[in-house]
Parts: C-alpha cells; sequence; structure tokens
C-alpha cells in the first residue's frame, strides 16, 4: 500500500424503519428520527395527498415525525415520507418511509338471493350484510310494483323495507332489487287465483 487516504462520512439522519404497514382507519403515528450528530435536522415531506405531515416537517436530531392518514375505503395505496437534511447527510436506505395502507372495498350484499309472496300486497324487510360500518349502500327496485318505503339508503348493515303491489294478473311476475354494488334481490309474486 503506497497511501491510504480517510475522508470521514460525516453525520448522517435518517427514518429509524423504511416501511409502515396500517389498515384502512384514520389514524396517526410517529417515527423517530436516529442520527449520529446532535446539530443534524431534516426537513420531511410526503408524496402524496391523502399521506399528511402533522405538525411541522423540520425535525431535529433525536426527534420524531408524525404522520396521518384518513380513511381508505378502496384499493390499498402507497405513499412515501421523503427526508432531506442540508446540514448533514441522509442515512443510507434511511431516506425514504413507505406508508402502506390496506384497502376496505365495500361489497355490500343481500343476506338471501330471493323471496316468493302471494298475489296479495305485501310488505316484507329485506337484510343488507357482509359490509363495515363504514360502507355505504343504496338499492333499488327495477320494477313499478315493488316500492321502497324505508329509507333505502345507509351504511353498514341494514335492511330495506319493500312493498309488493297485487298482482291483479293470473300470471306469476318477478321483479328485481338491487344494490349499488351489484348484488340482486328477485321477488316472485303469484298471480290473482
Amino acid at each position: 500500500i503506497s497511501g491510504l487516504q480517510y475522508i470521514p462520512a460525516g453525520y448522517q439522519i435518517g427514518f429509524s424503519r423504511v416501511l409502515d404497514n396500517i389498515g384502512y382507519q384514520s389514524q396517526s403515528a410517529t417515527v423517530p428520527l436516529t442520527s449520529n450528530g446532535s446539530a443534524c435536522s431534516a426537513v420531511v415531506e410526503s408524496d402524496s395527498p391523502w399521506l399528511t405531515i402533522v405538525g411541522s416537517n423540520v425535525i431535529p436530531a433525536g426527534g420524531s415525525v408524525q404522520y396521518s392518514v384518513p380513511e381508505n375505503i378502496g384499493s390499498p395505496r402507497a405513499g412515501n415520507l421523503i427526508l432531506q437534511s442540508s446540514n448533514c447527510n441522509a442515512t443510507l436506505g434511511g431516506q425514504v418511509l413507505m406508508v402502506a395502507q390496506a384497502g376496505l372495498v365495500c361489497a355490500p350484499t343481500f343476506a338471501t338471493a330471493s323471496t316468493s309472496i302471494g298475489f296479495l300486497q305485501s310488505v316484507f324487510s329485506v337484510n343488507v350484510q357482509n359490509t363495515a360500518s363504514v360502507c355505504p349502500w343504496s338499492a333499488t327496485s327495477a320494477v313499478p310494483w315493488l316500492t321502497l318505503s324505508s329509507p333505502a339508503s345507509g351504511t353498514g348493515n341494514g335492511s330495506v323495507t319493500v312493498i309488493a303491489g297485487s298482482n291483479t294478473n293470473s300470471s306469476l311476475r318477478s321483479g328485481a332489487l338491487s344494490l349499488n354494488s351489484g348484488s340482486n334481490f328477485t321477488v316472485r309474486q303469484d298471480g290473482a287465483g
């Protein structure tokens, strides 16, 4: 070896972890920054509109950054918090914190697929199920002789009250209710006589 030159790496600052996996609910979390120099500070920014920094985004050495996310009623999503420093080097591998948020896909369904009723006017309820309390749904009737007498929309599990008009024809008829999720409920009504 004819010569050796040593250049210190200098002070560094970075996220203490590189990934946060969180649920679909609205929440906030805190991530500490690690540093080997007390004079270090960092500016943290988000690259996604749904990923928000709470409080100041200028974080001193030994401090923490807090972020918040709203409910995610949809597909899973990911965003990044990005750290930059003007007075210290960003720790290799610690400049970016990925926040992966699970999604909640709302898929309400009718509790049963169909019912059969007599030819006289009938009033009955149809249950809506398999959906989280934050998931909205709405029901509609495809035929004029089936009307919805209670609120035809809601959130979470619920029910819809249906009035079926009298069938004055001698033949069997059928109609359907639909949810905005695509789930259908068939009503078969006897003919008069």
